[in-house]
């Protein structure tokens, strides 16, 4: 059932964000992963780096105490897709994130241990995920740096003000490859400066929180 925000008898559609590929933390290819985890082609701790503060942002928003993130996906390239529960609790210590990434990429999912409710579980590729979406989803690939001058990117601003409530925003944060652009309905542009991908989240979710009054 859709939520209603800060946006009285409003039917808000919600949000759900696909971190794609995005760049690692000083990633070293001469640098060989320790080996806890078998066929890893990077360092845990840089895949861990990368990631960690992306996802607090999410989990720690307005947008997901309110109920608006509808669902939170992770390409991590060579590991494959996941699927985050919105509803868990960020994980702010760089140690303990690499574990919980340790049992994930080597069961293929990981469980909350004081009620067995699932964290994250693999998916098996971006099909799967793009069948699961609801029919009013809107797919947004999200651009800046040298990248926003290109593909007649809207400003993300502008954007935000004129979208409809009542559809559901898919953004993809991070590389938008020729994969991910089969399925993109529109691009926006975020900022003329190259971003991290938390500082991209931030101004995609400030835009949002304002646009549905979440204060």
């Amino acid at each position: 059932m859709s939520a209603t925000g800060g946006n009285q008898g409003v039917t808000i559609g919600g949000i759900i964000f696909l971190l794609n590929n995005l760049s690692l933390h000083d990633f070293d290819p001469e640098d060989d992963f320790d080996g806890t985890v078998p066929n890893l082609p990077y360092r845990l701790e840089n895949i861990a780096a990368t990631h960690i503060l992306p996802l607090e942002q999410i989990l720690l928003s307005r947008l997901n105490a309110s109920g608006l993130i509808r669902a939170i996906y992770v390409n991590f390239g060579p590991m494959g897709y996941y699927e985050l529960n919105p509803n868990t609790r960020p994980i702010t210590q760089p140690a303990a994130f690499e574990a919980q990434l340790r049992d994930l990429f080597q069961a293929g999912t990981t469980s909350n241990p004081d009620n067995d409710e699932v964290i994250w579980r693999m998916i098996t590729n971006l099909s799967s995920i793009v069948s699961t979406l609801p029919a009013n989803n809107y797919e947004l690939g999200c651009l800046h740096g040298s990248d926003s001058h290109s593909h007649g990117s809207i400003n993300i601003g502008d954007y935000i003000i004129s979208a409809s409530d009542e559809r559901t925003f898919v953004f993809v944060v991070g590389q938008i490859d020729t994969q991910i652009q089969a399925y993109i309905d529109d691009f926006v542009k975020v900022s003329d400066y190259d971003l991290v991908a938390n500082h991209c989240l931030s101004r995609i979710i400030s835009g949002m929180e304002t646009k549905w009054n979440l204060s």
